[in-house]
């Protein structure tokens, strides 16, 4: 008996046993019935993947003016700035700030330590790495941007509103829940537009 035969019995035999009841397939026991009885509602569209790429063509602009609103935790204005493209988080890099060890390349020719020596900032004996400035550790919380005159500023703290239009705050937004029925009819008209529209 060549060695194809015997595959090809060993497929049978699997088959009959699956067929016959032998090998018995998952059990749906540990599903909950809310799931068994209410299916996910399967999407032909994601709004929010057109979200996401509509932010970065706003953001990704570099002739594109924002605005940024820095409040008080009371809702006091403490600063408006107009900004180019978008705030970016300072604890962002454009470098990595750790390497991850490869265990598979550390065998007796130590060509781990040989890759590891290629990283930007690399130090033996830590994984971290130095970043551009060639010192260690993270930035804090915030964000910093740029102004069309070129300027540089820095915000930590605080509530931070970003928009594509200047907008008008004239009291502090203290935070109270209420309805504003003017914008609610607003958003109704938006909406009917946006259906118009799709």
């Amino acid at each position: 008996m060549n060695k194809f035969t015997k595959i090809v019995l060993i497929a049978c035999v699997i088959f009959a046993l699956a067929g016959a009841g032998c090998i018995s397939s998952p059990r749906e026991d540990n599903v909950p019935e809310t799931q068994m009885n209410t299916e996910t509602v399967k999407l032909d569209t994601s709004i929010e993947r057109d979200l996401i790429n509509g932010w970065i063509e706003e953001v990704g602009d570099p002739n594109n003016i924002m605005w940024l609103y820095h409040m008080s935790e009371t809702g006091q204005i403490l600063g408006e700035y107009p900004i180019v493209g978008k705030a970016v988080s300072m604890s962002k890099s454009n470098e990595p700030y750790e390497r991850v060890l490869d265990t598979y390349n550390s065998g007796p020719d130590y060509s781990e330590v040989a890759a590891a020596e290629k990283f930007a900032g690399y130090r033996e004996g830590t994984s971290q790495l130095a970043n551009p400035s060639g010192t260690y550790g993270h930035d804090l919380e915030g964000v910093f941007f740029f102004t069309p005159d070129g300027e540089y500023h820095e915000i930590h703290g605080g509530i931070i509103h970003i928009s594509s239009v200047p907008i008008k705050i004239n009291d502090p937004l203290f935070l109270t829940y209420d309805i504003d029925k003017e914008k609610q009819e607003k958003e109704k008209m938006w909406e009917a537009e946006l259906m118009n529209n799709s």
